[in-house]
């Protein structure tokens, strides 16, 4: 359904509270969640073109990471960043109404302007936020933690490149020399 936008509201104004409101959301799913496991990463999907705000949080486990690294499969390696094959898929989706009204908008605003390159910068600079949040009081996370939105479909051949939107260019190194990209 159409929606028009509200007096003074410019696509920057929705742009910037939609991703206040997806950080400070996937926050608090997170806080409510009680999550004991370690985690090593965050992925938050979106399908280009399709479908982006606000998007489903893969959890991935260190714990899924280490049996993968540890396994005879010499392919395993390059799954240690897809919460989806790492183990049994846990996902979260954010619910907070409030969030889902204006990503419904920034939704439409990026549908009806086709402003998809635009939109995958707004999930990189919500899953940046979420990699450089303060999680001691949240979560429990690896040191290498990485929070990243991708479209695997679209992307999964530059994962490189996706994690660095998040992780710095040491981080990235580091993951290539111990062959995971």
């Amino acid at each position: 359904m159409y929606r028009k936008r509200e007096k003074g509201q410019t696509f920057k104004s929705i742009r910037e509270a939609a991703t206040q409101k997806m950080i400070d959301a996937v926050v608090e799913r997170l806080r409510a969640e009680n999550i004991s496991e370690k985690l090593c990463c965050i992925e938050l999907f979106y399908q280009g073109g399709l479908s982006y705000f606000p998007p489903p949080i893969f959890l991935g486990q260190e714990e899924d990471r280490q049996q993968l690294l540890a396994s005879n499969n010499p392919d395993a390696r390059h799954s240690v960043f897809a919460p989806g094959l790492m183990g049994e898929s846990r996902y979260l989706e954010i619910t907070d109404p409030d969030t889902l009204e204006i990503c419904d908008q920034l939704e439409q605003e990026i549908q009806s302007g086709q402003k998809w390159d635009t939109a995958v910068g707004i999930l990189r600079d919500v899953a940046a936020a979420l990699t450089r949040y303060d999680w001691s009081e949240i979560l429990d996370v690896t040191p290498d933690f990485v929070v990243f939105a991708i479209d695997w479909e679209m992307e999964g051949d530059h994962l490189a490149a996706v994690l660095g939107a998040s992780a710095s260019k040491d981080q990235v190194r580091e993951w290539k020399a111990k062959g995971w990209l």
